[in-house]
């Protein structure tokens, strides 16, 4: 079974993430970085394995567009989502695929769900920043310093995710 992974990473934790799980997948893979993506990308693929981080609840804006620009292709093979996120709700992770994607795709993708994520404030820009310091101070957080170089990125969940698409769990 030929798998392609899919990914686009703003500031690296994506990436970092992806290699976990191409440590952990069965078979043939080839890893490819969504600016270097066209739509052949994907034509002999069996499985995608589609790997986003999420901000602000948008995909990476490459996979987003790839996700949309090649939907008729992607409805053709199995589909796997990895999302790099602070949340694990299930719920919300839906919205995320359905916001970014249709619910047409939302129906075909076999699983999705968030590994974790992180978050740097040292490597943001000026704008983010700025975003980030207007949320925390409206949250109820006491841990506001702490939040700015947050890192929930779990390894156990990359490797469930890893089992899922190798075939081993549900």
């Amino acid at each position: 079974m030929k798998t392609v992974v899919l990914y686009g990473t703003k500031y690296g934790t994506t990436k970092k993430c992806v290699d976990s799980l191409c440590e952990k997948i069965e078979g043939d893979f080839e890893l490819i970085e969504v600016s270097e993506a066209d739509k052949k990308t994907i034509k002999n693929a069996d499985r995608i394995i589609i790997a986003t981080p999420i901000y602000v609840g948008d995909f990476y804006k490459g996979i987003k567009k790839y996700c949309k620009k090649n939907l008729e292709e992607l409805l053709k093979k199995d589909v796997y989502i990895m999302m790099c996120c602070s949340t694990k709700d299930e719920w919300l992770l839906g919205g995320y695929v359905i916001k970014n994607t249709s619910p047409l795709f939302m129906k075909h993708v076999k699983v999705f769900m968030s590994v974790g994520g992180a978050l740097n404030y040292d490597t943001l820009t000026f704008t983010e920043k700025k975003l980030i310091d207007f949320v925390l101070k409206k949250g109820q957080n006491n841990n506001r310093q702490e939040l700015k170089y947050m890192n929930n990125v779990e390894e156990k969940r990359i490797q469930y995710f890893a089992d899922i698409v190798n075939g081993k769990k549900q």
